[in-house]
């Protein structure tokens, strides 16, 4: 066996260099082998040693370079390779909309909200919903959590449709995000009161005092929203008036 420790001098076989880098590469590799980012410098010396000796001592074989990827994502979370998500407003059919019921105006806020509409979303398969579309809440509140210019929840100039009327159009949206006044039907033949915090005269805007507290309490009066019902074409946002927050009504649920 030959030493590992050996002097050697210029022109002198190369056997102990090939050694001590093949020992230092194995303990290197099994130390780091979850991030092997440095190994392509340290095969190219490992190679540029073996020429025209034991193949064994190359490394190449042992080279695992990481880019960012891993057995579960290949091309890690930037790769232009990977599946984009286009949203709804992409497609030729639009976006969906649907109504789910809650059981009072404590939504746990807007985000709650959102929570409850994609969780009922997944239960249905929505549309989209395979893909990767997250559904939320139409609705506004008194924290601008959800207003117009902020987490606004429509698409501009893009057509909506209802699941809960046969897929037929409510209408298209005007370049600021707004569903027209009327629609062209109504999200729901029957007659089902929706929580909305919004106004629609003249634009659509929060309604003071009608937000069950920015969708906190669940308690009746003093504490009111603003419904719509899903009737009507001209009802669907604001047409319901006031609605003491500790009724079970519903929300609209928005495709993105």
């Amino acid at each position: 066996m030959i030493p590992i420790f050996k002097s050697f001098s210029p022109g002198a076989n190369h056997e102990f260099r090939r050694r001590i880098l093949f020992v230092f590469c194995s303990f290197f590799c099994a130390s780091y082998l979850s991030s092997c980012t440095a190994w392509p410098g340290i095969t190219a010396l490992a190679k540029e040693d073996s020429k025209g000796s034991d193949p064994v001592l190359s490394l190449a074989p042992l080279v695992l370079v990481s880019e960012g990827g891993n057995d579960g994502n290949p091309g890690g979370p930037n790769d232009p390779g990977a599946p984009q998500i286009l949203p709804c407003s992409s497609s030729v059919a639009g976006c969906a909309i649907f109504m789910q019921p809650v059981p009072n105006g404590n939504l746990g806020g807007v985000a709650g909200a959102d929570a409850t509409c994609q969780t009922a979303a997944q239960g249905l398969n929505a549309p989209g919903v395979a893909t990767g579309s997250e559904y939320k809440a139409l609705l506004m509140d008194e924290n601008a959590t959800r207003t117009l210019a902020v987490d606004w929840v429509l698409y501009p100039n893009t057509r909506y449709y209802s699941l809960n009327n046969f897929n037929l159009q409510l209408g298209v949206t005007s370049a600021s995000a707004e569903l027209p006044a009327n629609y062209d039907n109504p999200p729901d033949p029957g007659l089902i009161a929706m929580y909305t915090g919004i106004t629609i005269a003249p634009n659509w805007v929060v309604s003071v005092g009608g937000t069950c507290t920015s969708w906190t309490v669940g308690a009746p009066n003093p504490n009111f929203a603003m419904v719509g019902v899903s009737h009507v074409t001209a009802g669907y946002i604001d047409n319901g008036g006031f609605y003491a927050c500790n009724q079970a009504i519903n929300i609209y649920c928005v495709q993105r």
